[in-house]
């Protein structure tokens, strides 16, 4: 079905450039010009924004149109790739610290989605299916950025390729927002 392969090729395409940018953080940051110790501090803010964001949205995802809400976070993230694209500074790259790990809260909201399009009897036998084909973005993301390192000595063009995953990444999900009916609280 349709959302089937929306949520599919959503979250491969989330998972490539998620995973591009978390396995490559530190020489990412140290790339912009940031010590070992700074790249450190920030990695270690990326993870407590990831928590924080996680649980935020998690909240909010109860009460909201999940494949909104999961899209306009997508995009968010791809504007956030912007900050080390055009900046340097300590302040751009905790700025885009605070912007993109929202993404980490799409992966429970997304498979909230999953329940609610799909139902919970097939639940896990869907999820099963799903990660056949979107687990290779989490393999194959972090190879292709490391190839684009290899090659240019740059993150550049791995960058505006995540700019434009994400955003794809966000119309995928986009796709799956027709007016869900409010969660009924029992």
């Amino acid at each position: 079905s349709l959302a089937f392969w929306a949520l599919v090729f959503g979250a491969a395409v989330r998972n490539a450039s998620y995973h591009a940018i978390s396995t490559h953080f530190m020489p990412l940051m140290i790339w912009k010009g940031m010590s070992q110790q700074q790249a450190a501090l920030l990695l270690s803010g990326f993870a407590f924004f990831g928590f924080v964001s996680t649980l935020l949205f998690g909240w909010l995802a109860d009460s909201m149109n999940k494949p909104r809400l999961v899209s306009c976070i997508l995009f968010t993230a791809s504007v956030s790739i912007l900050f080390p694209l055009f900046g340097s500074s300590i302040g751009h790259l905790w700025f885009f610290i605070l912007l993109f790990t929202t993404v980490e809260a799409t992966y429970p909201v997304a498979w909230a989605m999953v329940g609610d399009i799909f139902g919970r009897t097939h639940f896990a036998k869907i999820r099963g299916y799903m990660s056949v084909f979107y687990v290779w973005g989490s393999v194959i993301g972090p190879v292709l950025a490391g190839a684009i390192w290899d090659r240019w000595q740059t993150y550049e063009p791995m960058l505006w390729a995540v700019v434009a995953m994400f955003f794809l990444s966000g119309v995928f999900y986009s796709l799956l927002a027709k007016p869900w009916a409010r969660p009924k609280i029992v």
